[in-house]
Parts: C-alpha cells; sequence; structure tokens
C-alpha cells in the first residue's frame, strides 16, 4: 500500500514538473558581431549553422553575462577568437535571461584550430 502510493506521488510530481527548454548548439564558425551592452552583457552572433533555438530565444544572437569572473574570463576568450579569426562551436543554456530575454545565453563554447 505504502509503496503504491509514493509511485503515484512520484508521477503526479513528474506530470505537474514544467519540461527542460531545449538549448540550441551551433556547428563550428566565426564570430560575426560583438556587441557590449551598458550593463556588461555581451551579445554576439556566429555563422555556424545553429540548431533550434529554444522558444525564448526569438532574437538569433547569443549572449553572455561578462559581469562576473567566470563571464569575463568567457569575454577575454570570445574576444581573442574574434580578434584571431578563430573558429568557435557554441553550446547554449536552452535559456534566455532578463535583460536580454529574447536571447539564449551561451552555456560554453570552444575556439577551434
Amino acid at each position: 500500500m505504502l509503496k503504491s502510493a509514493i509511485r503515484v506521488a512520484v508521477v503526479c510530481a513528474l506530470a505537474l514538473t514544467p519540461g527542460l527548454a531545449q538549448a540550441s548548439n551551433s556547428s563550428v564558425g566565426c564570430i560575426t558581431n560583438i556587441t557590449m551592452e551598458a550593463a556588461g552583457v555581451a551579445n554576439f552572433t556566429q555563422d555556424g549553422t545553429r540548431t533550434t533555438r529554444p522558444a525564448c530565444a526569438t532574437d538569433a544572437r547569443w549572449t553572455l553575462d561578462g559581469t562576473t569572473a567566470s563571464g569575463q574570463a568567457r569575454l577575454a576568450a570570445l574576444l581573442t577568437a574574434y580578434a584571431t579569426g578563430k573558429r568557435i562551436v557554441i553550446i547554449g543554456t536552452g535559456a534566455c535571461v532578463a535583460p536580454f530575454s529574447t536571447i539564449e545565453t551561451i552555456n560554453y563554447f570552444t575556439i577551434q584550430d
């Protein structure tokens, strides 16, 4: 009886849990535009083919927060790749975070040789 009640509770909890957003990613490509916003956020485009964007990402750009220590390190690497013409692959988070809630936030990117 207790096992049945636990199973029902688990099934109900899973049914009520919202689905995760689909993160997009890109094939290898060059950074084509970088916009530094006043809030310390970098929005950029890349010319690689991108998988289906999450529903929130009505803007085709990518974004990263340059106000944190990790964001500053990623921004430095992004700017280096841009300045040297290196190609990158981007993995998104599936989330669009304010103040740019129509642009997918990057999870990470890799610089290709």
